[in-house]
């Protein structure tokens, strides 16, 4: 009897696994039913807070699913690279053509620090913040763009928002919502997108004047991905300069609910005298396609995620700002790793007052333990004699 049961419910179990991902997009529609097409922080706070936390949520959850991936692809349609991420590691590698030079460059993670080589020029840093990010612009901008200082993604800006409506995090000391010049308002469009806007409002002798700030346009039906992406800048009389950044984003379905960017364009946009007195080029584009994507598993060499992987030769300028002062040397023969490390060692041993004082600092501590040690047995022993007298 039991087995008849399974084979009945046998049929049942495969519909629900092939209906399973159109159900999870139809709950993550359902999940986000608003009273009206559009709502903003002015009437719906707490629902702006909800949907906002909401989104965070499963982008971040997402973005679990592509701890191991090796993307490759090209810039702007010429220049080729290879981008792997595997256990908290990662290294992207790509050409340059700078001033009429053809260039290998990479960038390399290794779980200790972050290491950025162009050509002839190495150098190696403390991890942390979005530095890594920041080393690899010209792949992250795409779906962690530089807005307000942060390099943030989908889920952390989300996080941001949230902060910066409630006066949290770094917005504890100067809390900019709570004057009622800014507005968060999220719409949803014909294409099924939801578009957050950060507006500045200032009242004006007739009709309320709006700016707005920042747009992030995100796709619930993947995973809430980012497909566009704007904020504006400028001086207060445009004349002297305007700023409009913008990224446009597709995505391709590398796997049952899994997204990954398959087209990227970034434009920017400048005017006024202060772009025309520089000699800047107002208008920039840039773009990313990517040909391939691989999840999980993947092969490289052992050494793929070190240092000793990257192709540094004899003759490379080292700057290493682990330490302070920064050290700059020349790379000579044998390894790399050993060569700045002992040269950081010599850097460390420069400061002997410091480490002195800290070795001094520690001795009287442990001199002060067994001290008080010595002190307890002998209490110990002293009242035990006078129990037996």
């Amino acid at each position: 009897m039991p087995r008849m049961s399974f084979t009945l419910a046998l049929p049942g179990l495969c519909i629900l696994a092939l209906c399973f991902p159109h159900f999870r997009a139809f709950a993550a529609d359902n999940e986000m039913r608003w009273p009206r097409a559009s709502i903003d922080t002015r009437t719906d706070a707490s629902l702006v807070l909800d949907t906002l936390e909401m989104i965070r949520e499963r982008h971040a959850r997402h973005q679990k699913l592509l701890a191991e991936i090796c993307i490759k692809g090209k810039f702007d349609s010429v220049r080729p690279f290879t981008f792997w991420r595997r256990h908290g590691k990662a290294r992207l590698d790509f050409e340059l053509d700078s001033s009429g030079q053809h260039m290998h460059c990479y960038r390399l993670d290794d779980g200790d620090a972050l290491m950025k080589m162009d050509a002839n020029s190495f150098s190696i840093g403390q991890r942390g913040g979005d530095r890594w990010r920041a080393i690899t612009s010209m792949i992250s901008d795409f779906e962690a763009p530089l807005f307000f200082e942060h390099r943030l993604d989908v889920a952390e800006r989300c996080a941001w928002l949230i902060d910066f409506i409630a006066g949290a995090g770094e917005f504890a000391e100067q809390n900019y919502f709570s004057s009622g010049d800014y507005v968060i308002a999220l719409n949803r469009t014909d294409a099924d997108t939801i578009v957050i806007e950060l507006q500045s409002r200032s009242p004006g002798r007739q009709t309320e004047t709006v700016e707005l700030k920042f747009l992030m346009e995100v796709a619930p039906r993947q995973s809430f991905q980012l497909v566009r992406l704007e904020h504006y800048d400028g001086d207060e009389d445009p004349a002297q300069w305007t700023y409009h950044f913008r990224v446009d984003n597709e995505y391709n379905e590398v796997a049952p609910d899994i997204w990954v960017i398959e087209k990227g364009v970034i434009r920017v946009v400048e005017t006024g005298h202060v772009v025309e007195s520089t000699s800047r080029q107002g208008q920039h584009s840039w773009e990313i396609i990517v040909d391939s994507v691989q999840l999980g598993d993947f092969i490289v060499d052992s050494n793929h995620f070190t240092i000793q992987g990257l192709p540094i030769l004899p003759g490379t300028r080292v700057h290493d700002f682990r330490v302070q002062p920064e050290s700059v040397f020349v790379f000579g023969e044998g390894t790399v790793d050993e060569g700045i490390l002992q040269h950081s060692a010599k850097k460390t041993s420069s400061r002997p007052a410091v480490v002195g004082m800290n070795r001094r600092r520690l001795m009287f501590l442990v001199s002060q333990l067994v001290t008080g040690l010595i002190l307890l047995v002998l209490y110990l022993v002293w009242r035990r004699k006078g129990r037996q007298k």
